[in-house]
């Protein structure tokens, strides 16, 4: 597979085979897929994030099974992570306090 760009988010994907990315010094495989057999959207989120040169974070947000709005709150739980991450890099916060 080709290599993605970093941030990755992944949201609502049914993906055929797993990504193998390099990732803050060691490989990440990502790979998101529906349930087999059912016919709803995978509500799934899958996301990888640096945070300085050496360390990231690396995110599953479970959709739910198939709950009202199950994709809308695993995006909510990636964006959110995100935005915490951005905000605690302009401060030079660690890592841990971003979390």
């Amino acid at each position: 597979m080709g290599e993605e760009p970093l941030p990755l988010v992944v949201l609502e994907q049914d993906m055929q085979e797993p990504l193998l990315l390099p990732f803050a010094g060691t490989t990440a495989a990502v790979w998101s897929s529906r349930k087999p057999g059912r016919d709803t959207p995978n509500e799934d989120a899958i996301a990888l994030f640096l945070y300085g040169a050496d360390s990231g974070v690396a995110l599953v947000a479970d959709g739910a099974g198939g709950q009202p709005e199950g994709g809308r709150a695993a995006a909510l739980a990636i964006r959110e992570m995100q935005r915490a991450l951005s905000e605690a890099g302009q401060i030079g916060a660690s890592l841990r306090e971003a979390i």
